[in-house]
């Protein structure tokens, strides 16, 4: 009888996620993808830690991430700075500065000290210099470099002449010493085919979610909630707020029982919109919740009438893939939102979603007018919203996909 030989189980993956774009574990789009970026890792039995390469803002504020260092739903962080309290004299705050690129260093030797499973480093910025440090340091520990991708590189940059140079470290240093990319949308992946070497990988994941923190609850019969059009994000985002603003001044006249709620945003975002709220005499029917706690917006949502997200034609829109979209439909709430991108190639208008075309915002309110009008079919279309989530942007589905492509390097 031939002896049976059973293979041993596969060391596990050792991933280090590193970026300039987001605070931990408190934040909006940047934070709440890299969280499920390492959730998924996590429940695949990956050993997964999130890198801040932040400094102490220049308000002092936090976000409420005063932690430097710690753990958050199983996921492990630091801030390579190794502090979250500003500096008062600015030589010590070069030094933390300086210090950033040494703690991204100690926190990956860290992880991957000792271990057997393949090792990698996720880029997330479109910083040419970060990216091949970040390469060159994945090469000295053994590991792996792939850059994580969600919006058009360089598309907030000012300057000709800087987006050039930066274009041409990008194409001719940075994409050559990676080993893979991250891509949230079929433009970006585009972007790579393009401006990456040929022989160098890429897997295409959607915006991520945790659904299951977003399951509706059964409201009781005696509670009646009042109306309101929710919309959550960075009220600095060109078009966004402005066109949401036009678009409820269009129908609030019919409507006087129903507010509007902008979530997000510092003081000063706010009190730049308040003239513009002033001037379409809303200023009684709009409310500035200014920033919540993350783990407050599943309730929020499901207290919304309907979900808002208004975004105008052009290359950001084009390119990205607002995560905030994903965590709208996991609530099973009705959801108005522009079909830029990748968007109309998961969702479909009248079924899972009300989708418009960008630019528009009348006919954005018009949308906005039907849910309101027809609660019933806008409930169930919610409901097939988050069923759409659910299959198409659940964390634990896509972190079997990129375990494997980890692993395939």
């Amino acid at each position: 009888m031939a002896e049976q030989v059973l293979s041993a189980p596969s060391a596990p993956v050792n991933v280090v996620i590193a970026g300039l774009s987001f605070g931990y574990p408190y934040g909006f789009g940047a934070t709440a993808r890299v969280h499920a970026l390492a959730r998924g890792l996590l429940d695949c039995g990956a050993r997964v830690h999130v890198v801040s390469l932040l400094t102490p803002s220049l308000d002092g504020g936090t976000g409420g991430n005063e932690a430097a260092a710690g753990v958050y739903e199983g996921v492990s962080f630091t801030y390579a700075c190794g502090t979250r309290v500003r500096a008062r004299a600015f030589l010590r705050r070069r030094l933390l500065e300086a210090q950033v690129p040494f703690g991204l260093w100690r926190a990956a030797r860290r992880l991957f000290e000792g271990q057997e499973g393949p090792k990698v480093i996720v880029a997330y910025t479109d910083q040419p210099t970060w990216i091949a440090f970040m390469a060159c340091l994945a090469r000295l520990a053994g590991a792996k470099c792939l850059v994580e991708i969600c919006e058009m590189p360089f598309v907030s940059e000012h300057g000709v002449v800087k987006v050039a140079a930066k274009r041409w470290l990008q194409d001719l240093l940075a994409y050559k010493l990676v080993d893979g990319f991250i891509a949230i949308s079929t433009c970006l992946e585009e972007y790579v085919r393009r401006h990456a070497p040929s022989r160098v990988p890429s897997l295409r994941v959607p915006i991520l979610v945790a659904t299951s923190k977003f399951e509706a609850e059964t409201a009781s019969p005696d509670v009646k909630r009042p109306r309101q059009i929710v919309y959550v994000g960075d009220l600095r985002h060109e078009g966004e707020t402005a066109d949401l603003l036009v678009a409820f001044s269009l129908i609030a006249p019919d409507y006087p029982d129903v507010l509007l709620n902008l979530v997000g945003g510092r003081p000063s975002d706010r009190a730049s919109l308040a003239a513009t709220v002033a001037r379409l005499g809303l200023s009684d029917r709009v409310v500035f919740a200014g920033v919540v706690e993350r783990d407050t917006l599943p309730r929020l949502f499901r207290d919304a009438t309907v979900l808002a997200l208004p975004r105008r034609s052009g290359l950001f829109s084009q390119a990205g893939f607002p995560t905030k979209l994903g965590e709208y439909l996991a609530s099973g709430r009705p959801v108005v939102v522009t079909a830029t991108g990748d968007i109309s190639k998961y969702l479909a208008h009248g079924r899972n979603a009300f989708l418009v075309p960008p630019d528009d915002p009348a006919c954005f309110a018009a949308q906005l007018r039907y849910v309101l009008n027809h609660e019933d079919d806008a409930q169930a279309v919610g409901a097939r919203g988050r069923l759409a989530a659910a299959r198409h942007f659940d964390y634990r589905r896509h972190g079997e996909r990129l375990n494997a492509f980890i692993r395939g390097l």
